[in-house]
């Protein structure tokens, strides 16, 4: 059941990635197939999971280059150099939407956890830890007493 129901959300999430490579392409003025956006949704995704450089410049080439290499030049007659050069700008676009959409979301999140509740200065009370000491008071030098009432064998009595 779970590891359906993973596969499945798995299968959306690319359905929606092909999604906004397709509009973004309309926008940027690259005709996309729905066949090309599945494969370059599938590499700028996967190339993204496993970059050790971090999200940004390693998804955008690396979709690019894979575009021509996996079969575009197929299709449109360009060579893979030519695919590629044609690609950077639709997968920036798509960088640059989806950083606009993170940040609005941190943002969203910021104002929800409200981290000016860390600036304000506290009110002047007693710290806690005053009031309750963890530790005896040095002040007090009576002996501490078992449960039998005999002096505790760790502090000396006087003689």
């Amino acid at each position: 059941g779970h590891v359906f129901a993973a596969g499945f959300l798995r299968l959306v999430d690319l359905g929606v990635m092909s999604a906004r490579f397709v509009v973004a392409g309309s926008i940027v003025g690259v005709a996309f197939g729905w066949e090309e956006a599945v494969l370059v949704a599938s590499a700028y995704y996967i190339i993204g999971m496993v970059s050790p450089f971090g999200m940004l410049g390693a998804r955008e080439m690396g979709a690019a280059w894979m575009a021509g290499v996996m079969g575009l030049t197929a299709t449109t007659g360009q060579s893979a150099k030519e695919i590629a050069d044609s690609l950077t700008p639709l997968v920036l676009f798509i960088t640059g939407t989806e950083a606009v959409v993170l940040l609005a979301g941190a943002a969203a999140g910021t104002a929800w956890l409200r981290p000016d509740r860390l600036l304000r200065k506290p009110p002047e009370e007693t710290p806690v830890s005053e009031k309750t000491p963890s530790t005896p008071d040095e002040s007090h030098s009576e002996p501490r007493t078992s449960v039998r009432g005999d002096a505790s064998p760790t502090e000396s009595t006087p003689d």
